[in-house]
């Protein structure tokens, strides 16, 4: 779909850490959500957060932005996906001065989503997402520590030039030492969204009216 400048209302900017995105309001009220990236490096995860969303959409109950359309392969423009706006604001910064009482049932809530999510979803392995032309695939592991000495691993490879990057041995070793504690657990594997906060939830009239942000989603 194309929407001449005329057309738009309203532009705001609600960037995160991982992607550029605006908040677009158009002149016919209708309300849209636009997402790109400019590093090369976060491409393969904003791809694979677009097809995580269609995902959800397509398999579970669990309400997600719709994505009306995205780009992958015109190099002319960076990729970027287009998404419908869900009504309700992100609760991240005003979380802690909700009423005790608003905050413990956000709180339920979100677990029963979490819940619906794992419920919803079944798969034959665990592993951690890639995208390509065919769509989502699942990089498989035998046993779940791998799947989540890979996420760690990422995460920890984000404190090198921090006041952390001390602990990052230490860390690796501390779970090498005690995986085995996690390949003994009897499970079935499920999505995970690995993200799950009050800031990637869209809240109205104190509800969740749906969860956002799935690019660190494994299984």
């Amino acid at each position: 779909q194309e929407f001449p400048e005329r057309d738009l209302s309203n532009l705001e900017d609600v960037s995160g850490l991982n992607k550029i995105t605006y908040s677009v309001r158009l002149d016919s009220g209708r309300n849209l959500i636009v997402s790109w990236v400019d590093d090369q490096e976060k491409i393969e995860d904003f791809k694979i957060e677009a097809a995580v969303i269609e995902l959800v959409d397509s398999s579970t109950s669990i309400s997600v932005p719709e994505v009306i359309t995205l780009n992958f392969t015109d190099e002319r423009l960076p990729p970027y996906y287009l998404m419908e706006k869900i009504d309700g604001y992100n609760p991240d910064a005003r979380f802690k001065y909700m009423p005790e009482n608003v905050k413990k049932f956000l709180l339920k809530e979100a677990g029963r989503i979490l819940g619906r999510v794992h419920e919803e979803t079944n798969f034959e392995t665990v592993g951690n997402f890639y995208h390509t032309e065919q769509g989502l695939k699942l990089e498989e592991k035998e046993v779940w520590s791998d799947a989540l000495f890979d996420s760690m691993g990422h995460h920890l490879s984000g404190l090198e030039d921090t006041v952390f990057g001390s602990i990052i041995d230490e860390a690796e070793n501390a779970f090498e030492n005690h995986r085995h504690l996690v390949d003994v657990t009897d499970f079935e594997p499920v999505l995970v969204h690995e993200d799950f906060r009050p800031g990637n939830l869209i809240v109205k009239d104190n509800e969740i009216k749906a969860v956002i942000d799935w690019e660190r989603a494994l299984v």
